[in-house]
């Protein structure tokens, strides 16, 4: 997949998410983070179970469900950034309402959405945060081996070479033991095996997407840093 390295457009970030690719995911970042923030962070002041900094990684983790399930795809109309800030006002609203301050909240202008931007039902939501804890639960090995094989799309033989596996066949005897290890712990949830192999994937995923978020925010605080300590030699 070839992307556009200068900006990409709102089909060529949907392909990136789809493909789990960072450039892709770090672009979505950048554009939106700065400009999110500070139309919905006001909306949060009241609020002390969430900061602005979780209300937007679950946004991305939300957009990055609807991208996979379909609900966003590629086309002329297709709006991202809209589609972002979309999701993460309604879950701004959502908190909102459970602090009491709906009334203030009905007076804000609701944005024009053009695609289905639902947020997670309670019940999903919950049953992903537990699969995630089954998820850190697991051996780093058995971690790092889902993560490579759901996340990054590496084959087997990659895989491998990673963990100092012997081969290919190795490396999948010892992947599908890693399954086995999570199905065990949420066997409760995972008895469907159809069902399984797709929760693990997107547990693996989301916890992938949670480290990228969070190296893309190091990343823009160094760079706010950097920026402040020339802006003081300037000063000088």
């Amino acid at each position: 997949m070839h992307l556009n390295i200068d900006r990409m457009t709102d089909n060529e970030l949907i392909r990136g998410i789809r493909e789990n690719s960072p450039a892709a995911w770090r672009e979505l970042y950048k554009e939106n983070y700065d400009k999110i923030r500070a139309k919905i962070a006001p909306m949060l002041v009241r609020t002390k179970d969430v900061t602005f900094d979780d209300l937007f990684d679950d946004a991305m983790l939300t957009l990055m469900d609807n991208v996979k399930d379909g609900k966003v795809v590629e086309g002329a109309s297709t709006n991202l950034s809209g589609y972002l800030y979309t999701i993460c006002w309604r879950m701004a609203l959502r908190r909102e309402t459970k602090s009491k301050r709906a009334e203030e909240a009905g007076k804000m202008q609701e944005p024009v959405e053009e695609e289905d931007t639902s947020v997670e039902p309670e019940e999903y939501a919950e049953a992903m945060a537990f699969l995630d804890r089954v998820f850190e639960s697991i051996p780093p090995k058995c971690k790092s081996i889902l993560k490579r094989f759901y996340w990054d799309k590496l084959p087997m033989s990659e895989i491998a070479a990673i963990h100092g596996l012997r081969n290919e066949n190795s490396a999948k005897t010892t992947k599908n033991r890693c399954m086995d290890k999570f199905k065990e712990i949420a066997k409760a949830m995972l008895a469907d095996d159809a069902k399984a192999d797709e929760a693990v994937r997107r547990t693996v995923e989301r916890n992938a997407l949670r480290d990228l978020l969070e190296e893309i925010r190091k990343e823009k605080d160094g760079e706010w840093a950097r920026a402040a300590l020339e802006d003081k030699d300037k000063g000088k």
